[in-house]
C-alpha cells in the first residue's frame, strides 16, 4: 500500500505557515503506508507546478535542501500541496524516477495508491504500473462515461489523485480496495489523507476544527482551483467489474517494488504517533537553541512572511504591530511596527508579502518557548529571487 496526503487552500495569497507545517506532519504520519519513496507537489495560484520526489523515507526526504525553497514558495503563492509516500511493489524502488508523481503528457501530475494488474499489456515499455494507470485515466479528465468504461475494463486496486495543469483542477477517484478521507475547515480549506486517524491526530495538535468525509467508492471528486474560488463536486461512477480483494505479494528476493500492495510498511501507527510527540517537542525553542540562533538572526538582513497585523493601541489608531515568520527559524516570532496606517490599511498593504529588515533586539518567552525578534524593516531591500518569493513593498508605499 501507498499513502496520499495533502492540503488545498482557499486563500488567494498562499498557505499559512501552520498549513505548510500541517502538510509536513501529515507526510510524516503517512510513512505508515510507505517508506520507499516520498514526494511533495506544489501547485501555485497561477497553475504552475513544482515537484520534489526522491526514493527515500520521509525523514530523509525532508532534509532535501530544496524543501525550504518549496515551503517558502507555498507560503507566498501556493494553492495545493499534494503528497505521496510509496510502498514499492513494481519497478526498481531505488530509482527516483519510479517515485510518484508521474507527469503524463506534460499536463497531468498523477499519484496512485494501489496496483494495476497486467500493466504491460497496455504499455510494454513502462516499468511502473502506476505510470501506466496514469496514462490510461488522466486524458479522460472528468468525462464520466469514458472513466466508467476504462475503470470497468481494468483490473486494479486504486485511489488516484491527479492534477490537470490546463483545467487547474484536482481529481480523486477510488474503488473499494483503497481508502481516501478528506476534511474541510470553517473557511473551506481542504485537508486529505489515506487514513482518517492521521487527520484526527493533527487537527487535535493544531487545535483545528474539521468536518470529515470518506470518499464513497466509485466516486469522482473534482476540486476546482479556479482563481477566487475553491469548489468541490462529486459524481457517482457506474463501474461494472469489481477489483480483486487479494493482491500479489512478491516472493523474497524478487524485484518487486512499485505502487503498493498488501505488504505493509515497517513503521507502525503507534510508532508514528510516538514520533509525532517527539517532533512537536523538538519544534519548541529551547533556551540553548534560542542563544545559538539569536547570533545568526542579529546579523541580518533577513525576510519574514507577514502572518498577522494587530492594532497596537485604541481602535482607529495608526500604529500597528505586525507579526511574521521565517521558515528557517521555527519557534521564532518576528515583530515590527508600522506607523501612519490603520489596521485595515496595513493589512491590505502587507498581507501576502515578505518584508525585509534587520533584527535589533531578541528576547525569550519562557512560558511559550518562543523567541521574539523585534525588527526594523528596510523598505529599500529587495527579495532574493533564489530564496524568498514575495512582493517587495515599495519604500513610498508606507510611512515608517
Amino acid at each position: 500500500m501507498c499513502g496520499h496526503f495533502g492540503v488545498i487552500t482557499k486563500a488567494k495569497n498562499g498557505f499559512s505557515t501552520r498549513e505548510v507545517e500541517f502538510f509536513s506532519f501529515l507526510g510524516y504520519l503517512d510513512t505508515t503506508r510507505g517508506e520507499d519513496a516520498t514526494s511533495f507537489t506544489l501547485v501555485t495560484n497561477n497553475g504552475d507546478v513544482e515537484i520534489l520526489k526522491e526514493a527515500s523515507v520521509f525523514h530523509t526526504f525532508i532534509q532535501n535542501k530544496e524543501i525550504p525553497f518549496l515551503s517558502a514558495k507555498a507560503i507566498s503563492r501556493g494553492q495545493a500541496l499534494l503528497g505521496h509516500n510509496r510502498k514499492a511493489t513494481v519497478g526498481d524502488k531505488a530509482d527516483d524516477n519510479n517515485a510518484h508523481p508521474f507527469v503524463i503528457n506534460n499536463r497531468y501530475v498523477f499519484n496512485h495508491n494501489g496496483k494495476l494488474y497486467n500493466h504491460q499489456t497496455y504499455m510494454k515499455d513502462v516499468e511502473v504500473d502506476s505510470e501506466v494507470l496514469g496514462n490510461l485515466l488522466c486524458p479522460l479528465g472528468s468525462d464520466v462515461n469514458k472513466l466508467e468504461a476504462k475503470l470497468s475494463e481494468i483490473t486494479a486496486a486504486y485511489t488516484c489523485v491527479w492534477y490537470d495543469l490546463v483545467e487547474h483542477k484536482v481529481y480523486v477517484v477510488r474503488n473499494a480496495e483503497r481508502p481516501f478521507y478528506y476534511a474541510t475547515n470553517r473557511v473551506g480549506d481542504i485537508f486529505y489523507a489515506s487514513e482518517k486517524w492521521m487527520l484526527l491526530s493533527l487537527s487535535e495538535k493544531f487545535d483545528l476544527s474539521l468536518t470529515y468525509n470518506l470518499l464513497p467508492v466509485n466516486t469522482l471528486l473534482t476540486i476546482d482551483l479556479a482563481e477566487g474560488c475553491l469548489t468541490t463536486t462529486t459524481e457517482s461512477l457506474s463501474v461494472k467489474k469489481v477489483s480483486p480483494v487479494h493482491t500479489h505479494i512478491p516472493t523474497p528476493g524478487s524485484k518487486g517494488s512499485g505502487s503498493g500492495d498488501n505488504k505493509k510498511p515497517t513503521i507502525t501507527k503507534e510508532a508514528a504517533l510516538s514520533g509525532l510527540e517527539a517532533l512537536f517537542k523538538s519544534l519548541e525553542l529551547s533556551k540553548s537553541r534560542f542563544k545559538r540562533t539569536s547570533k545568526t538572526i542579529l546579523q541580518g538582513p533577513l525576510s519574514v512572511w507577514v502572518e498577522e497585523v494587530m492594532s497596537d493601541g485604541v481602535p482607529g489608531d495608526k500604529t500597528q504591530l505586525v507579526f511574521g515568520t521565517n521558515p528557517n527559524y521555527p519557534g521564532w516570532s518576528f515583530q515590527f511596527h508600522v506607523y501612519g496606517k490603520t489596521q485595515q490599511e496595513a493589512f491590505h498593504l502587507l498581507d501576502g508579502n515578505y518584508i525585509n529588515g534587520y533584527v535589533k533586539e531578541v528576547k525569550y518567552d519562557k512560558a511559550t518557548a518562543t523567541g521574539i525578534a523585534i525588527m526594523k524593516p528596510d523598505w529599500k531591500l529587495y527579495n532574493s529571487e533564489g530564496f524568498l518569493h514575495g512582493k517587495t513593498i515599495n519604500a513610498h508605499s508606507i510611512t515608517h
